[in-house]
C-alpha cells in the first residue's frame, strides 16, 4: 500500500497556512522529521565595490569588509559565505543594465531586452506546485519606475502560456501582499477558526488512514508489515507537524496600514521592512518555499537623500543611485583621490545598507523556530545578486553573498574564489542543495558546468 499525497492533502480545502510541513511524500518534499528548505533572492542594482566586498582571504571564516560587515555579527557569521570569480556571460556580452536584468536570475541569452529562459526563483517553485499555497513570491520596493523601458523592472521570468517566457512584476505594495497571504490568521497570531476546521478535517483523515493500516496489519506480515508501520510513523509526524503550525506560523503585525505611494523613495525603508517580516512569516507558514525582495530597477533612478537624507550617499553633489555609479573612473578604493574616493565611499555605504537589510531579514527568520526544532534561518538561504559587478558595467568576478546553509547542506562562514566559472552554476548548486531534481546545470546551455561541488557539505 502506498499513501498518496492526494490522500493526504485531502480536507485542507485550499486554505492557505493549512498546508503546513506535508513534504514527507517524497524526495522533493523532504523525509519525515526534516523541515522544508527555502531560498530567497535579494536583489539590488548597480552592483558592489568589488575591493570593499570581496573577503581578502580565501576559505573559512574570512575577516568582515566593509560591505559584508553588517552580516559579521556572531548570530549572522556562522551562516555567512561569500562567492567571488563567478561570470554572469549568459546573457550574451552586451554589457549594459537591460541585459543584467534579465540574464542575474535566468543565467539565459537575452533576446532583445528580455530574457530567453526562466528564473532560478519559479524554476524552483515549479517543484512545490501543490505542496504549498504559492509556488514563489515576488516583492518589490521602488521597482515601478523604471528608466530604459520594462526590461529594468522585474527579474523573475516564468514560462508563458503557448511556449516562451514572460517577465512577472514584483507586488511593490505591501497591503496588498499582507492580504494575499494571511486571510486566514486571526489578529492575534492564533488560527482563524475557519483554519482550525481545516486543521481538524486533516487530522481526522490522517487517523483515518491510520485505522485502516491497523486493519491491513492483520493480514500482512514481514517486510509488508514493516512498510505498514514506516507509513504510520510518517503520518504521525505529519500529525505532530500540524500541530506545530499553531505556534510557529504567527501573523506578522501590518506595519502599514495605508501607503501614499509605492515609487516614493521615503517609503522604502518601511515597505521593505514589512515585506522582510512578510517573508519570514510566510516560511514559517510553509506558504512558499521561495522567495524574492528586488530593491529598485537597473539603472534605478532612486534618489538616496529620499530614503534618508542622513546617509549622506552623495558624490559630486548627487544622491541618485545610478549617477554615482558611474561616478568613480578609478574603482580600487585604496588609490582612488578625489571624486573617485567620494563615489566609492558612497557606493560602499549603500551596499553596506543593502547588507544592514539582509542582516535584518536574517534575524526575522532566525526568531521563528521550525519544525525540526531549530530555527527558520538554519533551513533556509538568502541570495543576495545584482545586475552587473560594478557601475562600470563589468559583468566578471560578480559579488555574489549568501546567508544560510539549507539545514547544513551547503558550507558557510567561508569565502569560496572561482575561476571564470559562471552564475548558473551558483542556481544549480541551490538547486541540488535543496535536494531537487533536473538541477544538473542551470541556464543557457554550454554556459553552466554544474553544482560548485566545494560549496555543498
Amino acid at each position: 500500500m502506498k499513501l498518496s499525497r492526494r490522500t493526504m492533502l485531502r480536507g485542507l480545502g485550499g486554505v492557505s497556512v493549512a498546508l503546513p510541513f506535508l513534504e514527507s511524500a517524497g524526495t522533493v518534499f523532504g523525509a519525515a522529521g526534516q523541515a522544508p528548505k527555502r531560498v530567497v533572492f535579494i536583489f539590488s542594482s548597480t552592483g558592489s565595490v568589488r575591493k570593499n566586498w570581496k573577503p581578502a582571504t580565501v576559505g573559512p571564516n574570512p575577516a568582515p569588509t566593509p560591505i559584508l560587515k553588517p552580516l559579521c555579527t556572531p548570530e549572522l557569521k556562522p551562516y555567512l559565505t561569500a562567492l567571488s570569480g563567478l561570470n554572469m556571460d549568459a546573457g550574451g556580452g552586451v554589457n549594459t543594465h537591460l541585459e543584467g536584468m534579465a540574464t542575474c536570475m535566468t543565467a539565459s541569452q537575452n533576446k532583445g531586452d528580455f530574457a530567453s529562459g526562466i528564473s532560478i526563483d519559479t524554476a524552483i517553485g515549479k517543484n512545490f506546485k501543490g505542496v504549498t499555497p504559492f509556488e514563489s513570491l515576488q516583492f518589490g520596493v521602488n521597482t515601478r519606475n523604471p528608466p530604459n523601458g520594462f526590461g529594468d523592472s522585474f527579474i523573475t521570468y516564468r514560462e508563458k502560456a503557448g511556449g516562451g517566457v514572460e517577465g512577472l512584476y514584483p507586488e511593490d505594495n505591501p497591503i496588498t501582499m499582507y492580504g494575499k497571504l494571511f486571510a486566514n490568521i486571526s489578529a492575534n497570531g492564533a488560527p482563524s477558526p475557519l483554519m482550525v476546521q481545516q486543521l481538524a478535517q486533516n487530522r481526522s483523515v490522517l487517523d483515518f488512514v491510520i485505522d485502516e493500516h491497523k486493519r491491513l496489519a492483520a493480514t500482512l506480515s514481514g517486510a509488508d508489515r514493516s512498510r505498514l508501520e514506516e507509513h504510520a510513523t510518517m503520518i504521525r509526524n505529519l500529525e505532530q507537524r500540524l500541530a506545530i503550525v499553531n505556534t510557529t506560523c504567527t501573523k506578522p503585525k501590518q506595519a502599514l496600514t495605508t501607503v501614499g505611494s509605492t515609487s516614493a523613495g521615503s517609503n522604502v525603508r518601511p515597505i521593505a521592512e514589512m515585506h522582510m517580516d512578510m517573508i519570514a512569516a510566510a516560511f514559517a507558514c510553509d506558504l512558499t518555499r521561495v522567495a524574492t525582495l528586488q530593491f529598485s530597477t537597473g539603472e534605478s533612478a532612486l534618489n538616496w537623500d529620499d530614503v534618508d537624507k542622513s546617509l549622506n550617499f552623495r558624490a559630486s553633489g548627487t544622491s541618485w543611485w545610478h549617477g554615482i555609479s558611474h561616478q568613480p573612473v578609478n574603482w580600487d578604493p585604496t588609490t582612488a583621490t578625489g571624486n573617485d574616493r567620494d563615489a566609492l565611499t558612497a557606493i560602499t555605504g549603500i551596499q553596506a545598507w543593502f547588507a544592514e537589510r539582509i542582516a535584518s531579514l536574517a534575524m526575522r527568520m532566525k526568531g521563528y523556530t521550525d519544525s525540526d526544532g531549530k530555527t527558520v534561518l538554519d533551513n533556509s538561504l538568502i541570495v543576495w545578486v545584482t545586475e552587473v559587478a560594478e557601475g562600470n558595467h563589468r559583468m566578471s568576478d560578480m559579488p555574489y553573498t549568501a546567508v544560510g546553509n539549507l539545514g547544513g547542506a551547503l558550507k558557510s562562514n567561508i569565502h569560496l574564489a572561482y575561476n571564470k566559472r559562471q552564475h548558473g552554476d551558483l542556481f544549480a548548486t541551490i538547486g541540488t542543495a535543496m535536494g531537487l531534481p533536473g538541477f544538473t546545470t542551470f541556464g543557457r546551455q554550454g554556459y553552466s558546468q554544474g553544482p560548485l561541488t566545494d560549496w555543498l557539505a
